[in-house]
C-alpha cells in the first residue's frame, strides 16, 4: 500500500499536486479527491503515482521507510 505523508511535499511540482497530498492525507479517497478536483479518478490516482516518482527518484521511498531529503 503506497504511504502518502507530509514528507511528500517538497517533492510536488504543482498546486494540483499539493492539492491531492492535502487531500489524501485528510482520508479522502481516490474517487473523492477526482470529485473534489473535477478529474476522472484514474487522473487522480496518476497524481499520486507522480508524486510517489519523483520521490523515489530523489532517493526517498516512504514503502521502504528510506528517508533522504531533497537537496
Amino acid at each position: 500500500m503506497k504511504k502518502f505523508t507530509e514528507d511528500l511535499y517538497p517533492f510536488c511540482s504543482s498546486d494540483k499536486q499539493r492539492n491531492f497530498l492535502d487531500l489524501k492525507l485528510a482520508g479522502a479517497s481516490y474517487k473523492d479527491i477526482a470529485k473534489s478536483m473535477g478529474v476522472h479518478q484514474r487522473n487522480a490516482e496518476r497524481l499520486g503515482e507522480r508524486i510517489l516518482r519523483s520521490a523515489y527518484r530523489m532517493g526517498y521511498d516512504p514503502d521502504s521507510d528510506m528517508s533522504v531529503a531533497p537537496q
